[in-house]
């Protein structure tokens, strides 16, 4: 592997992701770059540009060892990680248990597995680790006050919606007996981000903002739609702004209305 140029890894790669958005502009940067994606997935595309595609099934320990030891015998280090992280929007009352404990598996268990199987090349490289969803966010801070003595830096990304694939594959509706039946259609429109004014933010501008922040990664990186707006209410103790304006964009309002 060419020494000269930076490496990165970036998890969730498949066709219209911002995983494949951001190995896109890794690769527009000159470096050498590693997309990886579940083993029933192709990544032709990236494949044909020169990037290393890789399967990767981050739930599975033999699959992460065995990605892990093709990097360490291709790579002597690695600068950046990108960990990308699933979606799943379901009211709570209505959460199906096997998918959560499925969704955390990948999220939260399969984050683990993939930086303690890379750890040693990014400590070599004093490297760059990027996380996504603010499910990872008390991770990424320990993560940062754990990693800083070897210089490895720690982004976790908190974004508003972006223009990807993943709304679109899922397919997730509310059961027959939800409590949230009279909201199906607000329900629907968000799974697809097409109603209630909230613009996305296109992959590729959010794959280009999030690279101009590796070299000098902030702790956490606010970006798209509302996030602003969720940082004022956040850091300012706002939470009950943010809870009326969720009611009035998902029209629970409506519920009040309904005899149980």
């Amino acid at each position: 592997m060419e020494k000269s140029r930076k490496s990165v890894v970036i998890t969730g790669c498949s066709p219209n992701s911002i995983g494949e958005a951001l190995a896109l502009e890794f690769h527009k940067n000159d470096y050498i770059v590693c997309a990886t994606c579940l083993p029933h997935e192709q990544l032709s595309d990236l494949e044909a540009l020169g990037m290393i595609c890789c399967p990767l099934d981050v739930t599975s320990d033999i699959s992460v060892a065995n990605f892990s030891s093709f990097l360490h015998k291709h790579f002597a280090k690695l600068d950046v990680l990108v960990n990308s992280a699933e979606d799943y929007v379901m009211p709570v009352l209505d959460l199906d248990m096997s998918e959560l404990r499925r969704i955390f598996d990948i999220n939260v268990f399969g984050t683990i597995r993939v930086i303690k199987a890379m750890t040693d090349l990014l400590i070599e490289s004093k490297a760059a680790y990027n996380g996504s969803k603010a499910a990872l966010l008390a991770m990424g801070n320990t993560l940062r006050i754990e990693l800083s003595p070897f210089n490895v830096k720690v982004m976790t990304i908190l974004s508003g919606p972006v223009e990807s694939g993943l709304m679109t594959r899922a397919t997730r509706v509310l059961p027959s007996s939800s409590l949230y039946l009279p909201v199906q259609a607000e329900f629907e429109s968000r799974m697809s981000h097409e109603e209630h004014g909230v613009k996305t933010l296109a992959r590729g501008q959010f794959a280009t903002a999030v690279y101009a922040k590796v070299a000098a990664p902030p702790m956490n990186f606010w970006i798209g739609p509302w996030s602003r707006a969720v940082w004022v209410l956040e850091t300012f103790g706002l939470q009950s702004v943010w809870a009326r304006i969720f009611t009035r964009m998902f029209r629970l309002d409506k519920l009040r209305k309904v005899k149980l």
